[in-house]
């Protein structure tokens, strides 16, 4: 995503998803004023190395995640 835009996800399943470090199914690093839409969507079942089995997310600065009838469950981090 880049600085200041936007990513949706909507009627999407992410699952059985593999990440060596960060983010299994999804990883979002450093992303300045971005939004993120998840709508009847689903994460689940994943796997990162380090953090963030589902769902990575790092910014020093605004970031605005909004979840409507979504659900991540069941991921898995910290397996290195």
């Amino acid at each position: 995503i880049e600085p200041g835009g936007s990513l949706t996800l909507r009627e999407e399943v992410i699952t059985n998803c593999y990440a060596r470090d960060y983010g299994g199914a999804l990883h979002v690093y450093n992303t300045a004023h971005a939004t993120i839409d998840i709508v009847h969507s689903e994460i689940f079942s994943n796997t990162a190395g380090y953090d963030g089995g589902g769902l990575s997310l790092y910014s020093e600065q605004d970031v605005t995640l909004t979840m409507t009838h979504s659900a991540i469950h069941d991921n898995h981090a910290g397996l290195n």
